[in-house]
């Protein structure tokens, strides 16, 4: 599939056709942003309590409630600063799924006969390639359902923290039309190299 014929932002695809010029493009994919965005829901949903009782509770120190009396002075003062930061961070962690959604929008996977990388359109113009070549991946996990679509998950490191948990470094790569396809050209690419 070539990237001309993916859905993409004007300037991804010319970023990434100045990137990749004398690398032969084997496979395009854009991330599905709606999967994305219900992927983050899970931190909305969190959010939600959150941040309602961080407005709450600065409502109630500002006197805003009938039923709590507010206090006056330096106290009431430093209990509003100590709760603006968890408001703040209630309404980042709502944002969450739109943020999700916005980086997958922006986003294409890319297979050249040389690496795989992920092209991000950044906020103000800026992009951010992440290139991984085949010495880098250590193991893919493939999941799939009837039809073939499915995820890869791209391992690169696996480590024991100090306390003897697994960690590791990965990427996942959803929404893939044939992922059987797509993860034998990766698994050709790493025997090649």
């Amino acid at each position: 599939m070539s990237m001309l014929k993916l859905d993409l932002p004007a300037t991804v695809k010319q970023f990434a056709q100045r990137e990749f010029i004398g690398e032969q493009l084997k496979w395009a994919h854009r991330p599905p942003a709606r999967a994305a965005f219900i992927g983050a829901l899970v931190i909305w949903l969190f959010a939600l309590p959150w941040t309602a009782f961080a407005l709450f509770w600065e409502a109630g120190v500002m006197g805003l409630l009938p039923s709590v009396k507010s206090s006056t002075g330096s106290g009431r003062i430093g209990m509003m600063l100590f709760g603006l930061p968890f408001v703040l961070i209630g309404l980042v962690m709502m944002s969450a799924p739109f943020w999700a959604w916005r980086t997958a929008k922006n986003s294409v996977w890319v297979l050249t006969n040389k690496r795989l990388a992920i092209v991000t359109a950044g906020l103000r113009g800026g992009m951010t390639i992440k290139s991984i070549t085949a010495n880098d991946i250590l193991s893919i996990e493939r999941s799939q359902n009837d039809q073939g679509i499915g995820s890869l998950k791209l391992v690169y490191q696996s480590t024991r923290d100090s306390d003897g948990d697994a960690k590791e470094r990965s990427d996942k790569i959803d929404g893939i039309a044939d992922v059987r396809a797509v993860e034998a050209m990766i698994r050709t690419l790493k025997m090649e190299r």
